[in-house]
């Protein structure tokens, strides 16, 4: 569509810290403000009460929520150790609410390190 806007929010710093409260922040601003999807392009190994919250609340005004699955389908990265394999899903893609989507090949396989689930 030609007429798509984009809507930036910055939640992590310059240093690369985030916290829930500036995601919480940025999905209700985004939600509030007229956005019909949300992409979280953010991967952790731990579930998140209010981050779901947060998320359950945009969906109920109708936006469209996705999230990268993760990239952790080679378990070579500490933060994938406790995820369930064999796709090693991260959060908030795991939440059921979400979209979950994952890196493919340039022929439209999926890459060996792109998580995958459900």
């Amino acid at each position: 569509d030609q007429n798509a806007k984009i809507m930036p929010l910055q939640v992590f710093s310059d240093d690369a810290d985030a916290y829930t409260s500036d995601i919480v922040a940025a999905v209700d601003y985004a939600a509030d403000n007229g956005a019909n999807i949300i992409n979280l392009s953010r991967g952790t190994n731990q579930y998140d009460a209010i981050l779901r919250t947060a998320i359950k609340r945009a969906i109920n005004l109708g936006v469209l929520v996705v999230a990268a699955s993760g990239n952790c389908a080679l378990n070579d990265d500490p933060i994938c150790n406790n995820l369930a394999p064999p796709g090693r899903m991260t959060y908030p893609a795991l939440y059921n609410e979400v979209v979950a989507v994952g890196a493919t090949t340039q022929g439209g396989a999926r890459a060996n390190f792109s998580s995958y689930g459900p």
